[in-house]
């Protein structure tokens, strides 16, 4: 695969009616490759604002070749997108399922991911206190996915072999660094507002700006879709694998806080509108196969999740992390 595009247009219109207008981009498709497809993702903008591929090189083609972007957006607004073209060898894929424009980081749950599940009996408790609520933290029952994540991203990033025990006994160092790394993976005091928020029964689905000139919609899909998505494409386009948090139940009992999960987000997929993310699941340790796939063309609409060997996620957003040496084996 060469990506022959990658360009970032910011387009707003101020003082003037809102209206439809047009960027075109040219393309080169190398000597000895075909041209294979393009995407575009809308890394910021106001409701209502829109932008679409309306023209672009039929696949297979050569030589140079024009991409037509068109854009739309009200009065007093913006749109941030980034457009991206691939062309591929003149020869067939050496995987024909899998597209070239699919995006991986060098981290794998087969070889990078801790060898044990995230299954543990459960020590002495430890609370946390949530805005003056104090909430169980440290019942290792219910999972220590968050420090499982960030571990094995600190494994990863500092180039140390993970360890390969299949079980987790509770009296050595790993284990209270994976411990320790679940608090950090909490992000106090601020970080569990991201469930509370998401998780809350009222918080909407999907919803359509009040008026013309309304606001940006709060909704689980505009979060996911608008906000998110564009930052972790960035770290995943970088080689940078990111935790993710989903958002399981819907619930205002902050009680319920670990029925959430967390995961790892190491690659990802776009065909169209149809996103495909990679991730390691604590849950399905040494499994390459564990994704999240949502459909991106609708923000403003309420967009389902489907979460691989689970049940559907209502939401995900990109964890804060904070790289940490964790010991060796």
């Amino acid at each position: 695969m060469t990506k022959i595009l990658n360009e970032i247009r910011e387009r707003s219109i101020l003082f003037s009616p809102g209206e439809n207008r047009e960027d075109t981009f040219s393309v080169t498709i190398p000597p000895g490759e075909l041209f294979d497809s393009s995407r575009l993702t809308i890394l910021s903008s106001r409701s209502q604002s829109k932008a679409k591929i309306i023209s672009q090189p039929p696949p297979g083609q050569t030589g140079d070749a024009e991409i037509v972007i068109k854009w739309k957006s009200p009065p007093s607004s913006f749109i941030k997108y980034q457009i991206e073209a691939f062309s591929r060898p003149d020869k067939p894929l050496v995987d024909p399922q899998q597209s070239v424009t699919c995006q991986m980081t060098r981290f794998l749950p087969s070889e990078n991911g801790f060898h044990f599940k995230n299954k543990f009996p459960a020590p002495t408790p430890t609370y946390i206190n949530i805005f003056d609520k104090r909430i169980k933290a440290g019942d290792a029952s219910k999972g220590l996915c968050g420090g499982m994540v960030f571990s094995a991203l600190d494994y990863f990033n500092a180039g140390i072999p993970i360890p390969t025990i299949k079980n987790l006994p509770d009296d050595t160092k790993l284990h209270d660094y994976v411990f320790k790394r679940l608090l950090h993976s909490f992000d106090l005091p601020f970080g569990p507002w991201n469930y509370i928020e998401l998780m809350h029964p009222k918080y909407p689905d999907g919803k359509r700006p009040r008026g013309r000139y309304g606001g940006i919609p709060e909704s689980r899909a505009w979060r996911m879709i608008r906000v998110e998505w564009p930052k972790i494409k960035k770290n995943l386009d970088d080689g940078i694998p990111c935790p993710l948090g989903l958002v399981l139940i819907k619930s205002t009992d902050w009680k319920r806080l670990g029925e959430n999960h967390q995961v790892l987000a190491y690659g990802y997929e776009l065909i169209k509108d149809e996103l495909t993310l990679y991730i390691y699941d604590p849950n399905r340790p040494r499994d390459d196969n564990i994704t999240l796939r949502l459909n991106i063309g609708n923000p403003e609409r309420a967009t389902k999740v489907r979460y691989s060997r689970h049940e559907n996620a209502y939401c995900f957003f990109m964890e804060h992390y904070a790289p940490s040496k964790p010991p060796r084996a």
